[in-house]
C-alpha cells in the first residue's frame, strides 16, 4: 500500500483531485443558490394565480343569484360548478377563519409559537445536522418529531382538536350552502331571447 512519503507515487493525481474537488464545490454552491430563488419564483406564481382566481367578493354574495335549487340533479351540478368557480373564494375564507381562531385562542397562538420556534431552531441553530443527545443520534426528522410530541401538551390545554372540529363543519356549512344555493354563471345569465 502506497504512503504519501513513497517517491513512486505522482504528486499531480492528487492536484486533480482538488482541482475536481473545488468544481464539485462550485457546482454545490450554485445549486444552492439557485434553489431558493426557484422555490420563490414558484411561490410568487402560486400566490398571482391563487389572486386572479378569487371573484369579486361583490358577485361571490350577491343576493340575486340566491334560489332555491329545482331538483336533486340540479344541486349536484351547482355543487360542482360552484365549488370549481368560486374554490379560491372558499380557501381564502378558511384562511380568514383560521387566522381569526388562532388570534381569539391566547393558547393556541402560544401552542403554535412554540413549534415554530422549535422548528426554526432546528433550522437555524443545528442547520438540520444530527444531533447526539443520552448516546443516541436524532436527524432533523426526529427533531421535528420531538418538537410535536413536546408540543402536544399545549395543543391539548387549547383544545386545538375542538378548533378544528368547530372550522371544518363550519366552513364545510358555508361552501355547501353557498354552492348548493347560488345559481352558476349558465343559470344567472339570460337566456337568448328573454327580456331583461
Amino acid at each position: 500500500m502506497p504512503t504519501i512519503l513513497d517517491p513512486d507515487i505522482d504528486h499531480n493525481e492528487d492536484h486533480d483531485d482538488k482541482a475536481t474537488l473545488n468544481d464539485h464545490q462550485e457546482v454545490k454552491g450554485q445549486m444552492k443558490s439557485a434553489k431558493p430563488v426557484g422555490i420563490k419564483s414558484e411561490k410568487r406564481e402560486w400566490l398571482s394565480a391563487a389572486w386572479k382566481g378569487v371573484k369579486p367578493w361583490s358577485a361571490f354574495v350577491t343576493c340575486s343569484k340566491f334560489s332555491k335549487p329545482q331538483s336533486l340533479s340540479d344541486v349536484g351540478s351547482r355543487l360542482i360548478t360552484n365549488v370549481r368557480f368560486y374554490r379560491w373564494n372558499y380557501i381564502f375564507i378558511t384562511l380568514f377563519l383560521m387566522i381569526f381562531c388562532v388570534i381569539t385562542s391566547p393558547f393556541l397562538l402560544l401552542a403554535l409559537s412554540a413549534t415554530l420556534a422549535g422548528c426554526y431552531w432546528v433550522n437555524t441553530r443545528w442547520k438540520g445536522q444530527k444531533v447526539k443527545f443520552c448516546g443516541y443520534e436524532f436527524d432533523k426528522t426526529e427533531q421535528y418529531g420531538i418538537i410535536c410530541i413536546a408540543t402536544l401538551p399545549l395543543y391539548i390545554f387549547a383544545s386545538a382538536g375542538s378548533t378544528i372540529f368547530w372550522l371544518s363543519g363550519f366552513v364545510f356549512f358555508i361552501v355547501i350552502f353557498h354552492a348548493t344555493f347560488t345559481l352558476t354563471e349558465d343559470e344567472a345569465l339570460p337566456q337568448p331571447g328573454t327580456e331583461i
